[in-house]
């Protein structure tokens, strides 16, 4: 599996990927002509050992020649359908060595919060509802937050915590003082609205699906899998990112 960590080494993941193609190629093309070899090699021993008192019509001969010229048409058609694969999947990989270091939105419960910045997100609203709660819970299942985004329609509802809790984080705070930060790390993030009067459940409280913005660390390119983002919360497919953001 070739891996890339930066942008400066496009270049090099550019080499892996294309000697990984020629290897695959080399294997595939070495089959091909083993496969063609053996089919022609029955056949002149069909021809060699046929009885002469009853010799085989031309009309199979030639219907079996046919097949030999469909086979090759067929070996040649995957082959090319083979080379379209392989480029399209290398113009995959060489675009997505770009997000390196650039954030992705994915479907995820996992929000990291480090010491330049907070968790943001969206949440997926399947219908529209009167109160849109999303709770902020650390590793130790302790909600630290809980953001009443009030009413939406059904959507993407954006949202963003700063990593404090203005609720009184610090009981012992004098009055006016700022609370301390909460410590940097993973935290759990929750959505859960209420459903729309009307609706079957009216009324009663849905989970909705959370996307949450996480930095790109790297890039892996496997045979099976495809490609892969790499980031601090998992690895995820690239068909799995939702939205690419600059900041």
């Amino acid at each position: 599996m070739a891996t890339v960590n930066s942008i400066s080494n496009q270049n090099q993941f550019h080499e892996l990927l294309q000697t990984d193609n020629e290897a695959s190629l080399e294997a595939e093309k070495t089959e091909t002509e083993r496969n063609q070899a053996d089919f022609m090699t029955l056949m002149i021993a069909q021809l060699k050992n046929q009885n002469p008192l009853d010799p085989q019509d031309g009309a199979e001969f030639l219907s079996q020649l046919a097949q030999i010229n469909s086979v090759e048409q067929l070996i040649s058609l995957n082959t090319s359908v083979g080379d379209l694969s392989t480029e399209m999947r290398s113009s995959q990989a060489l675009q997505a060595t770009s997000l390196v270091g650039r954030k992705v939105l994915v479907e995820s419960s996992i929000g990291v919060l480090d010491s330049n910045g907070g968790i943001s997100g969206k949440v997926d609203l399947p219908q529209s509802t009167n109160e849109l709660i999303i709770s902020i819970t650390n590793v130790d299942g302790t909600v630290v937050k809980e953001m009443n985004m009030g009413s939406h329609a059904s959507g993407e509802v954006s949202f963003y915590w700063d990593g404090y809790n203005y609720a009184g984080a610090d009981p012992d705070a004098a009055e006016g003082e700022e609370a301390p930060r909460f410590d940097p790390g993973p935290y759990v993030v929750s959505a859960i609205y209420s459903a729309p009067l009307g609706s079957d459940a009216a009324g009663a409280a849905v989970g909705a699906s959370t996307y949450l913005y996480s930095n790109v660390d790297s890039v892996s390119l496997g045979q099976s899998s495809g490609v892969q983002i790499n980031t601090v919360v998992g690895q995820f497919s690239i068909k799995d990112v939702k939205e690419v953001s600059d900041e």
